[in-house]
């Protein structure tokens, strides 16, 4: 799994672009952002994204692809949040050539709203996860906590992906709180526990794609010099 976060939740966390390491939203690739200067206060009567004020405004810059990044910091009442306004961020596609249409096709939307809304990325990574589980391993339950329950216990998943499939199913204590389709459950999740939950489905691509293929490949071989 890559331990390297996207720049819009480190810059989420951190409060300040400047000297933040993670994934750069313009090249895709690790970088320690520089900011131009401290942020910039607006005005009395400042614009607004999705309802809450913008306070100031940071600008900064990849130093490995030139690339202009813009970090704003939001309020209304409570704690402010930062936000990178642009670029918009998308994690790195880390699928493999052979993932079936369908699974591409969600997988892919739950990475393109990871940055605007985690909990509907979360919704579309477990809905991909679900059905993965399904189709790969044909493991059919009353609900996705009972589906990666009867995972966990698979051989053809490694140690790794089967402990990060246990700790899904604790994002939103699913347990504590059980419905019948809990892939679909709009369930309040932080932004760091949806990437978590994209990334533990790409272990599973992983597993069940990669793996075999890269087995198969070897045995063939063997066989050859034989």
């Amino acid at each position: 799994m890559n331990n390297s976060m996207s720049l819009s939740l480190a810059y989420a966390g951190k409060g300040n672009l400047h000297n933040t390491g993670a994934i750069c939203p313009c090249c895709g690739h690790h970088s320690v952002i520089q900011a131009f200067g401290a942020p910039s206060a607006l005005g009395r009567d400042p614009v607004k994204v999705d309802g809450l004020k913008i306070g100031a405004i940071q600008l900064g810059k990849c130093p490995g692809c030139d690339g202009f990044v813009i970090g704003v910091k939001l309020y209304s009442e409570g704690e402010p949040v930062y936000r990178l306004l642009w670029p918009h961020s998308v994690p790195p596609d880390q699928s493999p050539a052979s993932l079936d249409a369908h699974f591409k096709s969600i997988y892919d939307q739950a990475r393109s709203v990871l940055d605007i809304s985690p909990m509907a990325s979360a919704v579309l990574t477990r809905r991909c996860l679900q059905h993965v589980l399904r189709m790969k391993l044909s493991i059919t339950k009353k609900n996705l906590f009972e589906e990666i329950a009867e995972a966990i216990t698979r051989p053809d998943l490694s140690m790794p992906t089967r402990n990060a499939l246990d700790h899904v199913r604790q994002i939103g204590n699913w347990g504590a709180h059980p419905v019948e389709d809990q892939a679909s459950a709009i369930i309040e999740v932080t932004p760091e526990e949806a990437e978590y939950t994209l990334q533990v489905l790409e272990l599973l691509f992983q597993d069940l794609y990669v793996v075999p293929k890269q087995i198969a490949t070897m045995q063939a071989k063997i066989q050859k010099k034989k």
